[in-house]
């Protein structure tokens, strides 16, 4: 979206009228359906490590193991998915919410994301674990032998 560049002729209460306007539609649902970035977003992460493995613990809340995706690249772990926009309780298939309901903050992170977690040292890959619960995606990456 290009942001408007006024003629130096122009009132103050005209650059206003338009910043409003700009503004609305920033702040419209449907501007953000879709992600700012091309990239999406990025979950916050906690790495710990302990004598035998890495744990990788995510921030996803709202996300179905269905829609997410993880896999190794040499030392890196690449956490990636989608979620969707949350929706009032009641109207999950988004008929409401566009039309009748009026976004105030939206604070909440939404479409596609990523995240690559470099370890320090090669793990097994054959037999890490990850489970999802509470919002939290943990992946157990135990260390190679050796």
């Amino acid at each position: 979206m290009d942001v408007p560049i006024l003629a130096a002729e122009e009132d103050f209460l005209s650059a206003a009228r338009q910043m409003s306007r700009w503004l609305e539609r920033v702040l419209s649902v449907e501007y953000h359906r879709y992600p700012l970035t091309a990239g999406g977003w990025r979950p916050p992460v906690n790495v710990y490590e302990d004598g035998t493995a890495y744990w990788v613990v995510a921030e996803l809340a709202g996300i179905e193991a269905h829609e997410i995706s993880l896999r190794m690249e040499g030392n890196r772990l690449i956490l990636s998915g989608q979620r969707t926009v949350p929706r009032p309780p009641g109207d999950e298939a988004g008929r409401r919410y566009a039309s009748a309901v009026r976004l105030h903050v939206m604070e909440i992170d939404h479409g596609p994301f990523q995240r690559i977690i470099e370890l320090p040292e090669p793990v097994c890959h054959e037999r890490i674990e990850a489970s999802l619960g509470n919002g939290f995606l943990w992946v157990k990456l135990p260390k190679r032998a050796g």
